[in-house]
């Protein structure tokens, strides 16, 4: 068996298979998919309160259990994407562009109000992203 890193098995994948491969496994594991999604998936720049909305979505889901419920140490790593979503819209609001920042305060409202009747909120992040929105 080869004593190879596995940073140097990963730079020699092309990038569609480490896609592919990252795809698969944050499938498998929800944490990963969380974090992904917190993470990264704020880069895009969707623009329209709809696409802001799947956004958060996609991040609130990657916590769920398989009854849907997001428990505690759940609803902090996937609220981690929804604040820096709020951030941005923060920033934009700085730079007098309201209109860019208002889908995104509307997108989180609509989603994370609902959201309150499946998570365990005790610490108040949903709520604090509610009030920050």
């Amino acid at each position: 068996m080869s004593t190879q890193s596995l940073g140097g098995i990963l730079i020699g994948l092309d990038k569609k298979e480490l896609v592919e491969i990252l795809s698969q496994q944050a499938e498998k594991d929800a944490e990963l998919k969380a974090m992904l999604l917190s993470q990264y998936g704020t880069n895009v720049d969707p623009e329209t309160k709809d696409a802001y909305k799947i956004l958060i979505q996609q991040m609130l889901h990657s916590g769920e259990d398989r009854h849907g419920f997001i428990d505690y140490r759940s609803t902090r790593r996937v609220m981690r994407g929804v604040y820096d979503l709020l951030s941005r819209a923060e920033s934009l609001e700085e730079k007098y562009e309201i209109n860019r920042a208002i889908p995104i305060a509307q997108a989180a409202i609509e989603i994370l109000v609902p959201t309150l009747q499946q998570a365990d909120d005790s610490d108040g992040q949903i709520g604090g992203g509610i009030s920050r929105a």
